[in-house]
């Protein structure tokens, strides 16, 4: 078996804050447009409180070997979510 050159690994957001302003940006780029809010600083904003550790939403980050985000996982209410991705 061998090991990846550059692991992936998937942790929560809430564990990690620095990947906050990656994360909303990611989901601006992705779902920054109408019928969605199209400003960048409101997806970093509404990330930061969806960061969520203990209960919904709640949001999972894949990060690189180097610690840089790779794509996120919001989830909202338990049975449904939405996943962007760099």
């Amino acid at each position: 078996m061998t090991t990846p050159s550059n692991p992936i690994a998937v942790r929560l957001l809430a564990d990690d804050a620095r990947l906050i302003a990656a994360i909303g940006e990611l989901r601006w780029r992705e779902w920054g447009h109408e019928p969605e809010p199209m400003n960048r600083d409101w997806w970093i904003d509404v990330t930061a409180r969806e960061a969520g550790r203990d209960q919904l939403p709640v949001t999972w980050v894949a990060v690189d070997g180097r610690g840089d985000a790779l794509g996120a996982y919001v989830g909202i209410d338990g049975s449904s979510g939405n996943w962007s991705k760099a």
